[in-house]
């Protein structure tokens, strides 16, 4: 058993898909390519990562995406284009669509807002 950065326990296979997932977002990582990493059958691997987690393998993968997306629209100066590349978007429309549904505004609007509230030294409520 491991723990998470968040401090939760998970299975050394939960724990090695979290690693998996970090350290290849930018390569596109699927549900497909985690499994044939660790030897394990895709369909176990998804039963045993959502109980263990509440979330669904590709939903993970989404939720890091936007994640290190959000990242680096925050600290960077990286095109929204260049950030949907880095954050393993394949087309920036699905990155806009993503990243709205899951964030509440677009990866350009993000972008102003954090900016304007760090300027004016506010909060990011939606970090």
């Amino acid at each position: 058993e491991q723990m998470d950065a968040g401090g939760a326990h998970y299975s050394g296979t939960v724990a090695d898909v979290v690693a998996l997932v970090h350290g290849h977002l930018e390569e596109g990582i699927t549900l497909s390519v985690v499994a044939e990493a660790l030897h394990v059958n895709k369909h176990y691997l998804c039963r045993l990562f959502k109980r263990e987690t509440g979330m669904t393998v590709g939903g993970y993968i989404n939720s890091a995406r936007i994640a290190r997306a959000k990242h680096l629209l925050r600290h960077t100066e990286c095109s929204v284009s260049a950030v949907a590349d880095s954050s393993g978007f394949n087309e920036l429309s699905g990155f806009t669509k993503s990243f709205k549904k899951e964030v509440g505004m677009t990866p350009t609007e993000y972008k102003s807002y954090v900016r304007g509230h760090a300027m004016q030294g506010g909060s990011i409520w939606r970090s």
